[in-house]
């Protein structure tokens, strides 16, 4: 069995993290294609860039804020790659053929494409559900993302892998922070009198009365 072992490093003042095994010709070649792998004569070794997600796939700590927000600063690490994109237009393409909404097209495109920026070069075809779980962590842990906001990163991730890849279940070992409870706010006897009595237009007032009665969304 090839072993394979990872490890973060300083290399020429840069941020990698190398990577030791036995010469494979076939494990050489996939590391170049997925990744900006290059090989060391001082270390005897390769080293790939120090990005979140290679993390995930070498199964290594993810990094503090402050790491990640020096990462964001560089653009480099904001790009997706073709295979990527490919995918992102697939599934924004898949969402308007179900004829979602656009605020709902909106934001699975917003939450899928930071996700595929974070992978960088890394196929998002490839990971595991296990990757996934370090995903949500990092979110949770070093970005502290709101359960609102882990709620929609999950739900767009879902509809990608379940909907769009066609991997089914794949989400049901992931599992969801628990919401809070949160009574909605209402407003008093005396307030609905005053909202009522403030419109002098009859037609207003009549908007006004069949919106609340009918208990009617905004967009509604």
């Amino acid at each position: 069995m090839l072993s394979i072992s990872y490890q973060p490093i300083k290399h020429k003042n840069q941020k990698r993290i190398l990577v030791k095994f036995d010469y494979n010709i076939a494990l050489i070649k996939k590391l170049k294609e997925s990744t900006d792998a290059k090989w060391s004569n001082t270390l005897k070794a390769w080293h790939i860039a120090d990005t979140e997600a290679h993390r995930l796939k070498c199964n290594l700590p993810l990094q503090n804020k402050n790491d990640i927000a020096a990462q964001s600063n560089n653009k480099s690490t904001q790009k997706i790659s073709p295979q990527n994109n490919a995918l992102l237009q697939q599934m924004v393409q898949h969402l308007q053929l179900k004829v979602y909404s656009n605020s709902t097209i909106t934001t699975y495109q917003k939450e899928v494409t930071t996700f595929l920026q974070t992978l960088g070069n890394v196929n998002a075809e490839s990971l595991s559900i296990n990757d996934l779980k370090r995903y949500i962590q990092f979110c949770i842990n070093k970005l502290e993302l709101t359960e609102n906001s882990i709620h929609s990163k999950l739900n767009a991730l879902k509809y990608l892998y379940e909907r769009v890849l066609g991997k089914n279940r794949f989400f049901i070992e992931l599992p969801r922070p628990k919401k809070h409870l949160q009574l909605p706010k209402v407003l008093g006897q005396q307030e609905l009198k005053k909202l009522f009595a403030a419109p002098k237009n009859l037609k207003h007032k009549a908007i006004l009365f069949i919106a609340y009665s009918a208990g009617l969304r905004v967009s509604e």
